[in-house]
């Protein structure tokens, strides 16, 4: 009996302490309001400022690739500075972030549950609009039948509006984040800068582009 009482207490105690652990865990890469934030003013700023759409899916797998294969040195190496105006704003971005910076966004990434951006922001309308819009654009299956569609400049304008993201990955100092987007043509990692509590793009680099 003293035995098994034994038991019982290493086995309960070792399984909350792997509870706690993995509490601690997600908590140590938890940013979902600032994720929240940070995609509500893109989400406004991109569509009031800038008249165009955002699509409500997440990216997951850009060009079939894991987002996890970014989170590397050598990704950045194409990277530049947004705004250059002089020899100093030239920067190696594949000494930007540290491994530790890295580390901390794949757990951001293996933590992920969003994959509609519904989930989490307070934009139904908006996303109802922008799906309604997107499910009448997938009726074209290709270019050809765009373009034998009599409204085709319209439709073309509108493929070209269309915006979707990725979840933001931020850096251990929560200082910068990483983006990466895309439009019907192009794919594009961002770094983006807090500053006073606002995020603005602060880098770019082209991971593919038609």
């Amino acid at each position: 009996m003293y035995k098994l009482l034994r038991f019982l207490f290493i086995f309960i105690t070792f399984s909350c302490c792997n509870a706690q652990i993995n509490i601690i865990k997600n908590d140590y890469c938890n940013n979902s309001s600032e994720a929240i934030n940070l995609m509500t003013n893109e989400i406004r700023k991109q569509s009031q400022d800038c008249n165009r759409l955002i699509g409500s899916n997440v990216i997951e797998k850009p060009l079939g690739e894991k987002l996890d294969n970014f989170l590397m040195s050598e990704a950045f190496e194409l990277m530049s500075k947004i705004k250059i105006k002089s020899k100093n704003d030239i920067i190696d971005f594949t000494q930007f972030f540290t491994k530790e910076d890295f580390d901390y966004m794949k757990c951001q990434l293996s933590n992920n549950k969003v994959k509609n951006w519904k989930q989490i922001l307070n934009k139904e309308d908006f996303f109802i609009k922008s799906d309604s819009i997107s499910n009448t654009l997938k009726k074209y299956k290709n270019f050809g039948d765009i373009l034998a569609n009599k409204n085709y400049q319209n439709i073309l304008e509108t493929r070209g509006r269309y915006l979707y993201y990725s979840i933001p990955l931020f850096s251990k100092n929560k200082k910068y984040a990483l983006l990466y987007r895309e439009t019907i043509s192009s794919g594009s990692l961002f770094i983006l800068k807090n500053l006073n509590n606002e995020w603005t793009y602060y880098a770019k680099g082209t991971v593919w582009i038609e």
